[in-house]
């Protein structure tokens, strides 16, 4: 299969889960697929994508153990994607790790405390996230995948919302989060806790994250 098979237009839009892409460049040659293919890090440039940090609102594309962020345009939203080098198309992640459970063994609030830290921190910048040394070890295998991926809004939601279920259900002593962290979950997630049902700030807050 030679140049011409292997480039493909640009991606004109969602289809599915699945968004087609290929250099952006017209004239842009590429190597025959007989050659060693481009990288990720080759591929963003030609495609014409303007790298960021991997913070909240980036474009998170995955190629094996590489992660590269960049602007999200409207082909390409916010969101989590794996390059599929065979097929040429990024395909988006966005379901946890399959097959596996939530599982929560904390008892203290400072481990509780230092879960939700985590899984904040992951959310906020994935790159700070991998670099830096985990405050607790709640979730290792989900919260292992979820910092090579990037986890999305709706993924720490889930996480954070089976946490408190946890600490609900199977401990004899209600805790909640740190105030600092209830009210970034609220401006992030829009979710209040039964502790702040009757916090004004809070629910501002809150009422805000779900406006957007």
């Amino acid at each position: 299969m030679g140049n011409q098979a292997y480039l493909s237009s640009l991606p004109k839009g969602i289809l599915g889960s699945v968004f087609h892409i290929a250099a952006v460049l017209l004239g842009t040659t590429f190597p025959a697929l007989s050659q060693t293919p481009p990288n990720l890090e080759q591929l963003v440039n030609q495609w014409g994508y303007t790298r960021v940090a991997c913070v909240t609102g980036a474009v998170f594309i995955r190629s094996g153990s590489l992660t590269i962020c960049v602007n999200p345009t409207a082909e390409l939203p916010a969101g989590n994607y794996a390059y599929d080098g065979v097929s040429n198309q990024l395909v988006a992640v966005t379901s946890a790790p399959a097959g596996e459970k939530l599982t929560f063994s904390f008892t203290r609030l400072a481990d509780y405390t230092n879960c939700v830290d985590d899984i904040l921190t992951l959310y906020k910048d994935q790159e700070r996230f991998r670099q830096q040394q985990r405050r607790g070890n709640c979730l290792p295998q989900q919260m292992q995948a979820y910092a090579e991926t990037g986890i999305s809004k709706q993924q720490a939601l889930d996480l954070l919302k089976a946490a408190n279920e946890y600490v609900s259900t199977a401990l004899t002593v209600r805790f909640y989060p740190l105030r600092g962290q209830r009210e970034q979950i609220a401006s992030f997630f829009g979710f209040i806790y039964d502790v702040d049902a009757n916090d004004a700030e809070i629910q501002r807050m809150a009422a805000s994250a779900n406006s957007q």
